[in-house]
């Protein structure tokens, strides 16, 4: 790879972290909306996938 391509490669990196930030809101939204609806009848399978990465 020469500077050029590494350059273009950085700025895509950066500008889709930029944007992912910037819809931090939406996602948070999206991720809750799913594990809620995942396991509404259950209580300990949200809890679980809020504890589990946080354990490991």
């Amino acid at each position: 790879m020469n500077a050029t391509q590494l350059m273009i490669r950085h700025t895509t990196i950066t500008t889709s972290l930029k944007e992912v930030y910037e819809y931090r809101s939406l996602l948070i939204n999206l991720v809750v909306t799913e594990l809620r609806l995942r396991y509404r009848r259950s209580i300990l399978g949200f809890v679980w996938t809020m504890l589990n990465p946080l354990l490991t």
